[in-house]
């Protein structure tokens, strides 16, 4: 949790958290929006390419869902997943993880995780009701 913690800027900024996670795994991040199909298409996504990371969000998502589907994604970078992923596959093609049914085991961790950031950003001082509200409706 400490971890988690430390990656979590305050006040919240996305763009913060995305150099953080980034500083973390000494490779840059580029994060973007791309329509991803919606519907029962995954909301997220996370490429690993030899020489930076992407995590693409599903287009037009805003405020706490949108926060949950980007930390989400970065909960696969922080738990290793893209890493054990690297090392599985032939290091030809990039790596792939989609944010869709939780199906595998790392799904649903990197979804606990996800949830773990969004409680402990909750719980800051510097979060007031509305945005407690508007997280705990994503959650619930």
């Amino acid at each position: 949790m400490r971890l988690l913690s430390a990656l979590i800027p305050n006040p919240w900024s996305v763009e913060q958290f995305v150099a953080n996670i980034a500083e973390y795994r000494g490779r840059p991040i580029m994060l973007a929006e791309k329509d991803l199909g919606g519907g029962t298409e995954p909301s997220g996504v996370t490429i690993a390419s030899e020489e930076r990371d992407y995590i693409f969000v599903q287009a037009g998502e805003t405020g706490a869902r949108r926060d949950l589907i980007l930390m989400h994604e970065a909960a696969h970078i922080v738990l290793g997943h893209v890493d054990e992923l690297a090392r599985a596959s032939s290091g030809d093609t990039p790596v792939v993880m989609w944010r869709h049914m939780y199906l595998t085991q790392q799904e649903r961790h990197a979804e606990l995780v996800a949830t773990l950031m969004l409680l402990q950003l909750m719980s800051r001082s510097n979060i007031d009701d509305t945005d407690i509200a508007r997280i705990a409706s994503v959650l619930s």
